[in-house]
């Protein structure tokens, strides 16, 4: 299955975009074989105002805070008043200053095989791959509100998760002297999981038009962090009755 969803916010600069596809199979060769793969990838990407700042970039916090729907934004020449009543920040002064972002990918992918043998005995082993990828983007201009003092600033943060997991199982079912039921399973299970994270902010832009990390003066900040995560686990079940 497809599936596509776009929305338009009501604030300026604000939209949702989601797109995801995922897929289902599963096959019977024959009496011994079966196998199959789920897969699911989902991808969004969503702007949004910035509200770190709160009443600066933010036109609800703006308004609720000390502004008022009635007052206005435009002088007598049409041009964007930078404050309203000439001591608030004036949000619509604010567009296209500032940005906010985030971006998220998820892949899943599960195969399995079972296998029939020796007329009592199934082998079943089911592996999966979960992968998380998530991109935030946090920019003020020089000449914003927010921005002034630093003479442009921006964040950045990128974290990845990547689980792998394993289990296998081994069952017995067989009947004795038509009355004598015996099930056995045995099996095991095992994990790993990695946590990449990495964030930094940078400021003392040259000008609102270059809004990348390398053509900041300086740099405020970076932290990195990588965690590796393992787990075994066994199990067993034995089943008796007649």
């Amino acid at each position: 299955s497809l599936a596509a969803h776009e929305e338009e916010g009501i604030v300026y600069e604000s939209d949702f975009t989601r797109y995801t596809v995922r897929s289902s199979i599963d096959h019977t060769s024959n009496m011994n074989l079966a196998f199959g793969l789920n897969t699911s990838i989902a991808f969004t990407h969503q702007n949004s105002v910035p509200d770190q700042g709160l009443y600066y970039a933010n036109p609800y916090s703006a308004y609720l805070i000390s502004g008022n729907p009635t007052d206005p934004t435009h002088n007598a020449e049409g041009e964007l008043l930078t404050s309203i009543q000439n001591q608030y920040p004036n949000p619509e002064y604010e567009r296209g200053l500032t940005e906010q972002s985030a971006r998220q990918i998820r892949i899943s992918a599960t195969p399995y095989v079972q296998v029939k043998f020796l007329d009592y005995f199934t082998f079943k082993t089911t592996n999966s791959w979960d992968y998380f990828s998530g991109r935030d983007f946090l920019y003020w201009g020089p000449t914003s509100n927010d921005g002034s003092s630093f003479n442009g600033y921006a964040y950045r943060a990128h974290n990845t998760i990547s689980t792998l997991t394993t289990a296998n199982t081994l069952n017995y079912v067989n009947t004795f002297n038509d009355k004598h039921n015996l099930n056995v399973m045995v099996g095991f299970e095992a994990s790993k999981s990695e946590y990449d994270d990495f964030s930094a902010d940078v400021m003392n832009f040259p000008n609102s038009v270059l809004t990348d990390f390398t053509t900041a003066a300086e740099e405020l900040d970076t932290d990195t962090n990588f965690q590796e995560d393992k787990l075994n686990s066994y199990i067993s079940r034995a089943q008796y009755n007649y």
